[in-house]
């Protein structure tokens, strides 16, 4: 039984450590994701698709308008993108027209009510990877097109009665500044996402405008009426509210004001940089934003180390297996109280993460059976964030030999990632003392998660081995 355990932990070293990437968004084919940079030609594959709420039935009239709104609209937009672009001296062509070219328009159908829960489950984003992936002949594509880039619009023949809002997912080299690497990261935890970068829009709150909106995210562009990403706050949205900044991705009436019959609002200066037309913009350092993925200053901010993996070392900073004393496991005992993960993250940074204190608990006096085992991390920088994580042992669990994703259960100032690895079963628990959980601290609870399964696979070996 102990050399079954030795073997199978050994596996979960090596997974746990490995080099393999979990968030690694490059592709060969589309280094800066499948709309890459504001130029060349570009095909724009449109998905219809139903979903748990709602259909599309062309035998209605309804329907027949939704449908021919949708290529008003499109056709409105694209043009819309090619004449801002132009504007600084780049150009686009856009391949679109479903009419011209068959191989633009497909039919699909989600078990997602995306409508209610796009913006808050990940759900609809694995499924549309998996539609793309099985469905669209993408390589195709590109070639009988001779585009450049490619992006995928999934139109939901909603009604106006769902919750969420028209929405973009796009790839990116720091999960931080890409929604859809936040939910592989977060969620498909292990596996690596498709390069695939799509948006969803809602018929229901369709008009001239929200397509090319959501377009412009895929370039790696943030919203500008709210806090968003690269380092925009309500601060600055509300500075650029203020002065009455007549861009596309700030004022929400600009892509979403019902009954407009025109695109209204620019691409400004600052959208013009996020989206890699300029190279410089004096908003970024005024406030402190983060440099456009398109810049070689985030390029160096930002290189991926050749491992691409976020890697949490298993051991202190002495390398040593200080954190168990297995003299004291028979009668329950204490870890020294500085055991330190320092999480290498994406581009380099660092995110020191201290263990306050390890407690041990053996209700019998067997050794293998020391579990639960408690941490309670401490995040420099971070009071307001705390993270505790309980870990217990079920051998029947073990003969799985499976490494599960994490379930996740959200609150506005409570996180819980479940999940079990080889017979370990981890609950890593975060809660907020003060505001609401950010994307950097969800990125600090996945760390949190991976440094306690590391943690807990050390040191059943330790007991294994005894």
């Amino acid at each position: 039984m102990k050399q079954r355990i030795i073997l199978l932990l050994a596996v979960m070293f090596i997974l746990c450590t490995s080099e393999t990437p979990f968030a690694e968004t490059t592709d060969p084919r589309f280094p800066m994701g499948t709309m890459g940079e504001p130029e060349g030609t570009i095909a724009v594959v449109s998905i219809f698709a139903d979903d748990a709420k709602f259909d599309w039935d062309l035998d209605r009239k309804r329907d027949q308008q939704a449908f021919a709104k949708a290529y008003e609209f499109l056709e409105a937009d694209t043009e819309y993108l090619t004449k801002q672009i132009a504007k600084y001296g780049r150009k686009v062509r856009f391949i679109w027209d479903w009419e011209e070219n068959e191989e633009l328009a497909y039919t699909a159908s989600f078990k997602t009510n995306l409508g209610a829960g796009i913006n808050s489950s990940s759900a609809g984003v694995f499924e549309a990877d998996e539609i793309i992936k099985e469905n669209i002949d993408t390589d195709s594509i590109m070639k009988s097109t001779g585009a450049d880039n490619i992006i995928y619009l999934f139109f939901i023949n909603s009604n106006g009665s769902e919750s969420n809002s028209p929405c973009a997912f796009w790839a990116g080299i720091d999960p931080a500044d890409s929604q859809k690497d936040y939910y592989y990261m977060y969620e498909k935890y292990g596996e690596k996402a498709e390069p695939y970068e799509f948006c969803f829009i809602f018929m229901g709150q369709a008009m001239p405008g929200l397509i090319a909106h959501e377009m412009i995210h895929t370039f790696a562009t943030p919203d500008l009426y709210g806090e968003s990403n690269f380092g925009v706050t309500e601060e600055f949205a509300e500075y650029l509210r203020k002065n009455k900044l007549n861009d596309i991705m700030r004022s929400e009436e600009s892509s979403s004001k019902r009954g407009q019959k025109r695109v209204t609002g620019n691409i400004t200066e600052i959208t013009a940089y996020y989206m890699g037309l300029i190279d410089e913009c004096e908003f970024v350092e005024e406030f402190g934003l983060k440099p456009s993925t398109h810049t070689k200053e985030y390029s160096a901010q930002n290189k991926v180390p050749e491992t691409k993996f976020v890697d949490i070392p298993i051991f202190d900073p002495s390398g040593e297996l200080t954190f168990f004393d297995s003299s004291a496991a028979s009668s329950g005992g204490e870890a020294p109280k500085a055991s330190v993960f320092t999480s290498e993250l994406l581009g380099g940074k660092q995110i020191p993460i201290e263990t306050d204190a390890l407690t041990i608990a053996d209700e019998d006096g067997d050794e293998d059976n020391v579990f639960p085992v408690t941490l309670s991390f401490s995040v420099k920088g971070n009071n307001a964030l705390k993270i505790s994580a309980v870990m217990t042992f079920d051998e029947d669990l073990m003969e799985e030999e499976q490494l599960e994703t994490p379930r996740v259960k959200k609150s506005r100032n409570k996180i819980t990632y479940d999940g079990v690895a080889y017979g370990i079963t981890f609950t890593v628990t975060g809660t907020k003392t003060k505001g609401s959980f950010t994307s950097g601290d969800e990125e600090l609870m996945m760390h949190a998660f991976k440094a306690t399964g590391n943690y807990a696979a050390v040191l059943l070996n330790a007991l294994m081995e005894d």
